[in-house]
C-alpha cells in the first residue's frame, strides 16, 4: 500500500491499488483509489485548458500577424506611389 501511495505521489496513475480487503486497509485503498480518480481528471482537465489556451493564442497570433501585414501593405501602398504617378527624376526645365 506505501509503495502504491509513493506511486500515486509521483504521478503514475497506472498503479494498482491493492483491494478486496473489509477491513481497515481496504478502506484506506479505496479511498486512495479515489483520490487517484479525481486526480486523474483534474490532471485531464487542466490538459484540455491549457490546449485550448495554446489553441487561442495561436489564433490570436495568427490574426495579429495578419492584421501587422494588412497595415504593412496598406502603408507600403500609401508612401510608394505607381510609376505614372511619381515625380519626374529630371530636372526642370528652363522655359
Amino acid at each position: 500500500m506505501t509503495a502504491a501511495m509513493r506511486q500515486l505521489g509521483e504521478g503514475r496513475f497506472d498503479v494498482i491499488l491493492p483491494g478486496g480487503r473489509k477491513n481497515q486497509l481496504g478502506g484506506m485503498a479505496e479511498a486512495v483509489e479515489l483520490f487517484k480518480l479525481k486526480d486523474r481528471e483534474r490532471a485531464t482537465v487542466e490538459l484540455e485548458a491549457k490546449t485550448e489556451q495554446d489553441r487561442t493564442a495561436a489564433a490570436q497570433r495568427k490574426a495579429n500577424i495578419a492584421r501587422l501585414a494588412g497595415n504593412s501593405r496598406a502603408t507600403v501602398g500609401l508612401s510608394t506611389p505607381s510609376r505614372r504617378h511619381r515625380p519626374s527624376l529630371r530636372a526642370p526645365s528652363a522655359v
